[in-house]
């Protein structure tokens, strides 16, 4: 994750960079802080879910392996939404997580 832009010169050198914006680089976090969003409770029961639940295990892999994890992305949603949706979360806990009112 660069958090910006860079445009890069002729030479393949770095030109410029251009940061993102602070409300960009706030809805892209370190996996680890996405994990700690998450109720313990709740976090604890989707790690124990995810044994019996390959699309649980995958998704939970991938986020973890990511480095970071945008709060918009697609992945990131259905991912939420499939544990909700398995009763390890709820509406309210998956817009916490995601930095939703």
């Amino acid at each position: 994750m660069s958090n910006g832009t860079y445009r890069m010169a002729q030479d393949g050198t770095v030109a410029s960079f251009t940061p993102d914006p602070p409300e960009m680089r706030e809805r892209i976090i370190e996996s680890l802080a996405f994990m700690d969003r998450f109720p313990p409770a709740k976090l604890e029961g989707i790690m124990i879910a995810r044994r019996t639940s390959a699309a649980l295990d995958v998704w939970v892999s991938r986020t973890l392996a990511a480095g970071t994890v945008d709060l918009d992305d697609p992945r990131t949603v259905s991912g939420l939404l499939f544990a909700r949706d398995a009763g390890l979360l709820t509406n309210s806990d998956v817009n916490t997580i995601r930095g939703l009112p």
